[in-house]
This record gives C-alpha cells, structure tokens and sequence, in this order.
C-alpha cells in the first residue's frame, strides 16, 4: 500500500510587477510579499491576482481625484505636490497601502476555507477579525489619501 502525503511547498521568491494605469504605480510583487510577511506557500498567480482586484478597487475609488489631477496637468501620482517620505511621496505610500491591505484581506480571505475540519473552521472564524483589519485599513488609506477624516460626526 502506497501512502500519499500532500505536503504544502513553498513556491519560492515571489518576482514581478504588476501593471498599472499609467497614473499610478506599478506594485511590486516582492514588495507587496515582504510587506504583508506573506508566506511562500502562496503562489505568485494568486497574488498576482489579490494585487489586480486591489488596484481596480482602489482606481475605482480615486477616479474622480485621478481626473482632477490629470485635468491640472499631472500625469503620473508621483508628480503630486506631497510630503516627501525618503524615495516616496505620502500619496504614493498610501496608494500601496491601500492596493496592499486590499490584496492581503482577499488571500486571508481565499485561504481561510481550505480546511472543513472542526478546527477549520474555528480557523476560519478567528481569521474574519483580520479580514476586518485589512479593509479597514484599506479604507483609511483611502480616505487619508483622499484628505479626508476618519469619520463624520454630525449632531442632529
């Protein structure tokens, strides 16, 4: 009788970039592995894939702000008059926060309902505070990038 053990390989170093609209930058595969301390089960298509719908979801959210900036004659997100934080701006570092924390939220997302065991799933139910975490701070990037408070208190 052969016995067949599935074991979980690392897929290596992740490498490559991924595209973007030309305004915004191109996210680094690497950069966005070593900052989310992704492990290296995680295979580069998959994560190539969590950055694609990170960056449709956060250009879907800056639109209006992309076309105000490209309607003064800015061209690219690194030409917008921002503090300067080493080799970046504030608006480039929150923009790869955004698409990062986005990304990371739909792989804890993807990885949680592998296992059905009983412990699985409890797996599963401890890991939806973390999913929480990284749309959150996905959405204060956002709204810092944008200039915006964190929320909106109004008395009636």
């Amino acid at each position: 009788m052969n016995d067949f053990i599935a074991t979980n390989t690392p897929a290596g170093p992740v490498t490559g970039t991924v595209a973007n609209n030309g305004f915004f930058p191109d996210i680094d595969l690497a950069d966005f592995a070593a900052n989310q301390r992704l492990d290296q089960t995680i295979p580069t298509d998959r994560q190539q894939a969590a950055i694609e719908a990170g960056i449709l979801k956060t250009n879907h959210n800056l639109a209006d702000w992309q076309a105000t900036q490209q309607a003064a004659g800015i061209t690219c997100l690194a030409d917008v008059t921002s503090t300067r934080y080493g080799d970046q701006t504030a608006h480039e570092q929150l923009y790869r926060q955004a698409v990062y924390h986005w990304a990371k939220g739909l792989l804890v997302e993807a990885y949680r309902d592998y296992d059905t065991t009983r412990t699985g799933h409890e797996r599963a139910d401890q890991m939806t505070p973390r999913i929480n975490d990284h749309r959150r701070q996905y959405n204060e990037a956002v709204r810092r990038f944008l200039g915006r408070t964190r929320s909106r208190i109004r008395l009636l």
